[in-house]
């Protein structure tokens, strides 16, 4: 994946985007012609309809690799599952990728599909991958754990 180079002078505008529930109905309809919507969740939709946006606001060069990088929740897909009463958070970072040209000129429901198949990807295996991964990280810098 090639880096964009980004002009250091440029400034980052924060902005915020308030979608009103009949908005988000709108786009779950939008997303419904091409996508299954019993598998597909709000934050999939809203967070590829972000990711699409944002990406066209950057003017990202064509067929350039774009990622999203979102927290998944795995609470409930291990096995054995986490005792019951756990108060905590169980989370894993998931992500996906496309081009930023098949990003902007697909329908919204190319890109919540690939955000609900990367969710779909994290099971038991996936964490315990992504576990020792982290663990070795830590271990080759010398890190110490707290």
């Amino acid at each position: 994946m090639a880096a964009i180079d980004w002009d250091e002078e440029e400034e980052t505008i924060s902005k915020s985007i308030v979608l009103s529930s009949k908005e988000i109905t709108l786009l779950k309809k939008e997303v419904g012609n091409g996508v299954d919507l019993t598998e597909c969740g709000t934050f999939e939709i809203l967070s590829t309809y972000l990711w699409r946006e944002r990406t066209r606001a950057l003017n990202i060069p064509d067929n350039e690799v774009v990622r999203l990088i979102f927290p998944v929740d795995f609470c409930s897909r291990l096995q054995p599952p986490l005792p019951q009463g756990y108060y905590g958070n169980a989370n894993i970072l998931a992500y996906t990728d496309t081009t930023s040209t098949d990003l902007i000129n697909n329908a919204l429901s190319f890109s919540t599909k690939l955000v609900h198949d990367a969710k779909a990807k994290v099971n038991e295996k996936f964490a315990a991958t992504y576990a020792l991964h982290i663990l070795d990280s830590i271990l080759s810098t010398k890190q110490p754990i707290d």
